[in-house]
């Protein structure tokens, strides 16, 4: 009954319910939350434990699914629509086995509109992923990657960051 409210409460508008509130629900949904985190009310978390927030993130209306581990670092942003999927299964078996694997978003990265990552995948430190690609393989540190299946197409000319995502969001 909690859950249920709770869940109701999480996506409320704005005025009602803050972001801070936000991150104390997922809190005791068992994520690990940063200070200074913005999470927007459309947010899904699902099996929050296996979630880690670093400070000062922004996480927009996306989906995490962690079956296994997601670790998003400092000043990352995840837009709209974009998902975290950590389950898959093993096509060649057969059983169809699920297949766990985590995800790690390091510091500075943007995660953009309607992207998937895929588990396995570490997206570098300041690392872009353009708005809806598909990532499945690693995006190495100011790595920029677009496509389906995604693919590095340059690299960020500034790596001296400073931004907080939470707070312009």
């Amino acid at each position: 009954m909690i859950l249920r409210f709770e869940r109701l409460l999480f996506s409320l508008p704005h005025p009602l319910i803050n972001s801070r509130i936000r991150c104390k629900i997922v809190q005791r949904w068992g994520a690990k939350v940063g200070s200074g985190v913005s999470i927007a009310r459309k947010a899904r978390f699902f099996n929050s434990p296996n979630i880690q927030i670093g400070n000062n993130t922004a996480i927009e209306d996306c989906f995490l699914q962690a079956w296994a581990a997601i670790s998003i670092g400092n000043n990352v942003i995840i837009n709209e629509d974009a998902k975290l999927l950590t389950g898959n299964h093993n096509l060649h078996t057969p059983n169809f086995e699920g297949k766990l694997l985590p995800i790690t978003i390091e510091d500075y990265a943007w995660i953009a509109t309607s992207a998937i990552v895929l588990g396995g995948v570490t997206v570098g430190r300041g690392a872009v992923v353009g708005a809806g690609a598909i990532v499945r393989e690693n995006v190495p540190p100011l790595g920029i990657v677009i496509g389906n299946p995604a693919q590095l197409v340059g690299f960020r000319r500034c790596s001296d960051f400073n931004y907080n995502p939470s707070r312009e969001s």
